[in-house]
């Protein structure tokens, strides 16, 4: 008897010191407002430490700024100062958003495309519009709504040229040609999700405002909305800045502001240039 409560008072000290232990090398983050964060710590870079915990036997993920934490334990690392993490930390992959602060982005941006302007139905014995090509600069900013997630607008100054050709019901005539510019304003509404670190979709509809030819002789005037998909490439320079290519594809006058029976519309496709700020 006094055999089986020895082994049984052994067994139970062995599982507390085994609990103890576990307990022990728990990842700890301490803040500095003196709170404790008792977590599974998953990976710290130069601007957050990103951390496991439960809450109602549910794991759950989050991260802290390192600007509020004093300390950490990684039991992996034993204790570290954040200061001396700091200087052994290999810099973060760019253009990671996942990982940082930055929630906001302004890029300054150059497209340069080819437009080709078609209609649902060729006119008999009607004049014909050549493909052109134009350049728009623009201003966008994004917000982080969610992870990987950012909701994109800004304002663009489009301006394309094509030439216009009359038609020739005599052979003797000489044929009518005018070149045409057409002059965009774009308030472009769109959501962007972030594929990989470098690479991100923007899709969404865009407000175009044509701001001559407003009775739309030759080539329909393009007010209306329109609707553009593009796939970005991100190279980050600094920690802030980034240089970016778009390809992107454009359909103007989807639903027209002035309508009529057979409308004009530009189909636009080219690259555009973008220098983003984060912030």
């Amino acid at each position: 008897m006094k055999n089986l409560i020895s082994i049984t008072v052994i067994i139970l000290l062995t599982c507390y010191a085994l609990m103890m232990c576990g307990q022990d090398v728990q990842d700890r983050i301490i803040l500095n407002s003196g709170d404790t964060i008792t977590c599974e710590i998953t990976l710290v870079n130069d601007q957050n430490i990103f951390y496991n915990y439960y809450k109602r036997k549910t794991q759950k993920s989050n991260f802290v700024s390192l600007n509020d934490v004093e300390s950490y334990n990684w039991v992996s690392l034993n204790h570290v100062n954040k200061a001396e993490e700091q200087k052994s930390l290999p810099p973060v992959d760019s253009y990671d958003h996942a990982q940082t602060n930055d929630k906001n982005q302004v890029d300054l941006s150059c497209y340069l495309f080819k437009n080709k302007v078609f209609q649902s139905k060729q006119m008999d014995g009607a004049g014909g519009i050549t493909n052109g090509e134009g350049i728009r600069f623009g201003l966008q900013y994004s917000r982080l709504i969610k992870n990987k997630i950012w909701i994109n607008t800004g304002l663009g100054f489009l301006r394309a040229r094509n030439v216009y050709h009359g038609a020739v019901s005599n052979p003797h005539e000489t044929q009518f040609i005018k070149t045409i510019e057409s002059y965009v304003i774009q308030i472009p509404i769109r959501i962007r999700y972030d594929m990989l670190n470098w690479l991100y979709f923007k899709s969404g509809l865009t407000i175009d405002i044509q701001t001559n030819n407003k009775e739309g002789v030759y080539l329909d005037n393009q007010s209306g909305i329109g609707f553009t998909l593009i796939c970005g490439f991100a190279l980050k320079i600094t920690k802030s800045l980034l240089f970016i290519i778009e390809p992107e594809v454009g359909v103007t006058r989807l639903n027209p502001f002035h309508r009529n029976k057979n409308p004009q519309h530009f189909l636009l496709t080219g690259i555009s240039f973008n220098i983003g700020y984060l912030f």
